[in-house]
């Protein structure tokens, strides 16, 4: 067999007239022609297309129909590193041959192919049963494989082991056709993804291991004028490909050199690790080596701006209101230092209601109503009933006679002095409370008919909110 050149024209064949030499050999192998392309040469208008032999009529038909329709995708020859990256397809050929004595244990491998910038899916995984049941110098598997075109390395995977060493995973990375399993030590598993694909402009890679996306702006003869923006990926460790756990724009200065200063620093992390801050977080430098942040959203659901929270996951309280005016008299029988209140009398039902909209920054869990409360005077050994009725309605429902929830209880109030505050606090469980609903129907009372109510003093109500775990909005509880 002798090569066979074909002759074309770029400026009157190819549609763009450039040819991407790389992207048409991958088209000629992807096509039905049968016989092997050998190279491409291109000089000035001229483009040849060598074949290992003569094509035949109607492999000739479909290297027209190729030439025809190619899409050249110009490549930047200012930017070092500049190209378009087509995925490799995984190795093929993989032969598994056991050296030295044979035995009856099982070994499986695999093998995959890396482009400049990331590595293939495995192969199909190779098994065999008649290696020696511990390898080493003399009793070892040895792999070959065909080449991969546009391959730079290729990496080995032992993926069964029945033998010793037990351990599975990556071997050995290697530029070679062939790998002697000697009983290697593992490093890592099979790749998850094809990451061997990508568009790389300008990929190099900086001091403390920081891989830089380089985009461009480009005259009309092809000359860089500046970047515009560049994209790196920092890690503390060489990983293959992608950007690892953030992204780092740096921009371009008054001189056109790429700095930190101005730079946008977006990062992440797995929210399901539960560590503080670990979300989502933007920070800033400016004109200089300290970085600020800015914005950050915690697993937690806190967003931060410029160090302040903006929103968070906090107790939140509502309050309602009780009798704005002081309670008075003459300054003998005045007491409680004329705090506002509502009074609460020793005898029959005292009672308050409230009405509101079920807080709708609500999260979970049980809610309470938290009452201040003080005497005028010291009860004793004597107690005081309490109750709490409640309900959450819609604009559907049928408002009942009575209350669906209520929770009540005796309170033993001898350790209480005058005119001290002391709390009452009522749980409302989740699974009563609906912020989906229109109507919070709240109703506090005293029982001063009930045998347990044995206290002969007011009880006189300061304060009354609403506490529950949901989200704040500056500070503000906000519904």
């Amino acid at each position: 067999m002798s090569a066979t050149k074909y002759e074309y024209s770029i400026s009157v064949d190819f549609p763009d007239h450039a040819v991407a030499t790389d992207r048409l050999i991958s088209d000629i192998r992807s096509s039905a022609i049968v016989t092997a392309v050998d190279r491409i040469d291109t000089s000035g208008d001229d483009c040849d297309v060598w074949f290992k032999d003569a094509l035949s009529g109607g492999d000739e038909t479909i290297l027209d129909g190729l030439v025809a329709a190619h899409e050249a995708i110009p490549l930047d020859p200012i930017t070092p590193g500049g190209f378009l990256v087509d995925p490799l397809p995984s190795p093929s050929g993989l032969a598994v041959v056991p050296t030295g004595s044979p035995g009856s244990t099982v070994w499986g491998y695999s093998v995959t192919a890396y482009s400049a910038t990331g590595e293939t899916l495995e192969c199909a995984e190779v098994m065999i049963s008649n290696g020696a049941a511990v390898l080493g110098e003399v009793n070892y598997n040895r792999l070959t494989w065909s080449a991969v075109d546009g391959a730079v390395r290729y990496g080995v995977y032992r993926t069964t082991s029945g033998g010793n060493p037990a351990t599975v995973g990556r071997i050995r990375r290697t530029i070679n056709l062939t790998c002697d399993d000697t009983g290697l030590t593992t490093s890592g598993g099979l790749p998850s993804e094809n990451m061997s694909g990508a568009i790389v402009l300008g990929s190099e890679v900086e001091a403390g291991s920081v891989k830089k996306l380089d985009v461009r702006e480009m005259t009309s003869d092809n000359a860089t004028v500046t970047s515009l923006v560049s994209v790196s990926r920092r890690s503390s460790e060489v990983v293959e490909a992608g950007f690892g756990s953030g992204y780092f724009v740096r921009l371009d200065d008054a001189d056109g050199d790429l700095r930190d200063a101005g730079a946008l620093h977006i990062l992440w992390a797995d929210p399901d690790t539960g560590e503080p801050e670990s979300d989502f977080r933007v920070m800033l430098r400016d004109g200089g080596t300290s970085m600020e942040e800015r914005f950050r959203i915690t697993y937690g659901g806190r967003l931060e701006l410029a160090g302040v929270t903006v929103i968070k996951i906090d107790t939140c309280r509502i309050g309602f209101p009780v009798d704005t005016g002081i309670r008075g008299g003459s300054a003998a029988s005045s007491s409680n230092n004329d705090v506002p209140s509502v009074t609460f009398a020793a005898a029959a039902e005292s009672r308050i209601r409230w009405t509101c909209r079920p807080p709708q920054n609500y999260i979970s869990g049980d809610l309470t109503l938290r009452v201040l409360c003080s005497f005028a005077g010291t009860p004793g050994n004597t107690g005081v009933r309490w109750r709490l009725d409640w309900g959450c309605f819609g604009a559907s429902d049928v408002l009942p006679a009575s209350y669906p929830h209520y929770v009540e209880s005796t309170q033993n109030e001898n350790d209480k002095a005058n005119d001290t505050l002391f709390y009452m606090e009522f749980t409302i469980p989740a699974a009563q409370f609906d912020k989906t609903k229109d109507m919070l129907v709240l109703y506090l009372r005293r029982d001063g008919d009930h045998a347990g109510d044995t206290c002969t003093l007011t009880v006189h109500v300061h304060m009354v909110e609403l506490q529950y775990t949901g989200r704040q909005f500056a500070g503000q509880p906000c519904q």
